[in-house]
């Protein structure tokens, strides 16, 4: 069942430890790791239709699906403070785990702590909307409003500066573009075509990987400001 209580306890872990702790941060950032993952699984798989092995994506791959699901819904739009607290949180999670001695900063913590109730709420709404209507919805208008998102999304994408994930980017944007120009062009039919199946698949995979080489580009970038000037020494990251 997902209700206002789910992922409560793990809310009540992150208060109960002090983010003026720098050890119990760490274990704060567990704590919100696995409140989202948790609402965005259960909401995913109680009214989104999708497989129990959702709890075995990453975070940001787990609600990358359920977003997706989401679109179909004309009333739907992610909310961008929600997206940037599930992109910091995914990357926050990997630093601390990848480096014991990596104190994750307690202002952004609590920021997406103070996101966490709301956007269950959010989250729980929309999946039980998606699962009154699901029935409703026409199968071509909404293939239509998932492939204009996901192109939307890519072209909403900032381009790195570092190679070689700014040419991905660029190259991924170049292609979004011509894929509107396909979309634009399948006028009024009623039937679904196999063009515009083709176009909705290369819609995901154009959104899926200009997100991941932005995201990269934007660690690269991060990496090099450090070494730059340093908190810490290059040799700590391996260079």
């Amino acid at each position: 069942m997902v209700d206002s209580n789910t992922g409560k306890q793990r809310l009540e872990l992150f208060d109960d430890l002090s983010l003026n702790n720098k050890e119990e941060r760490r274990l704060q950032v567990l704590a919100l790791w696995d409140f989202y993952s948790e609402i965005i699984c259960m909401v995913g798989t109680t009214y989104l239709d999708q497989s129990a092995d959702l709890k075995d994506k990453n975070l940001r791959k787990q609600w990358n699906r359920v977003r997706n699901r989401l679109n179909a819904l004309s009333s739907f739009s992610s909310i961008g403070d929600y997206e940037e607290a599930i992109k910091d949180l995914h990357g926050i999670r990997n630093d601390t785990f990848h480096d014991f001695e990596h104190w994750p900063q307690k202002d952004r913590l609590l920021e997406i702590r103070e996101f966490a109730e709301e956007f269950r709420n959010w989250l729980i709404e929309n999946g039980e909307e998606y699962a009154d209507t699901i029935d409703e919805l026409d199968t071509r208008e909404t293939m239509i409003r998932m492939t204009e998102r996901n192109i939307d999304e890519t072209l909403d994408l900032r381009v790195p500066h570092e190679e070689p994930f700014r040419s991905e980017v660029q190259n991924q944007k170049k292609r979004a573009k011509e894929l509107k120009q396909r979309l634009d062009s399948l006028g009024d039919r009623d039937e679904v075509t196999m063009e515009l199946v083709n176009l909705l698949m290369s819609s995901m995979e154009c959104q899926q990987e200009t997100t991941e080489a932005n995201e990269a580009g934007e660690y690269i970038g991060w990496v090099l400001g450090e070494i730059a000037e340093p908190e810490v020494s290059p040799e700590e990251f391996g260079l």
